[in-house]
């Protein structure tokens, strides 16, 4: 009997930030900033798009696979809820999310990284992807929360 290969599940890692919802929300739409708060080290050149993200919106970014093959993607935004998600997608199908709930004092910020759609999930898994995503995520949401806090 064959073994069927699905690939990675999601992943999700959250924060808690001292920070309101709607300011972390301005930081996470605005493609131009995305490169300040980005753990992974791949997002190393040009942004281009609209200054503010929207249901739809295109936006590229130019990035470094383990810092060295340079490539570009183009997302799109899938998901918008003002002050509460954005999410988007490139050609890989690989869906990052970011929702933002209000707690006491401040905001949980929930990060994603939802390959399931991907056509290729299988390879994300032998490419280590899963290992280097929570760490990166973790360091994302931390910069994050540097850059909000008061």
């Amino acid at each position: 009997m064959s073994e069927i290969l699905v690939g990675p599940r999601p992943i999700t890692c959250s924060l808690r930030v001292a920070a309101p919802a709607a300011t972390i929300f301005e930081l996470l739409r605005n493609p131009y900033r995305h490169p300040e708060f980005d753990g992974s080290g791949t997002l190393r050149g040009e942004v281009n798009g609209p200054e503010q993200l929207h249901l739809g919106a295109k936006f590229g970014v130019a990035m470094r696979y383990l810092g060295v093959v340079p490539y570009t993607v183009t997302n799109t935004v899938i998901e918008f809820e003002q002050d509460r998600l954005i999410a988007w997608t490139h050609l890989s199908k690989v869906i990052w999310r970011y929702e933002l709930r209000p707690i006491d004092g401040g905001t949980e910020i929930t990060e994603g990284w939802d390959p399931s759609g991907a056509p290729v999930r299988h390879l994300y898994g032998v490419l280590g992807f899963p290992a280097r995503t929570v760490p990166a995520m973790m360091a994302s949401l931390e910069r994050i929360k540097d850059l909000v806090e008061p």
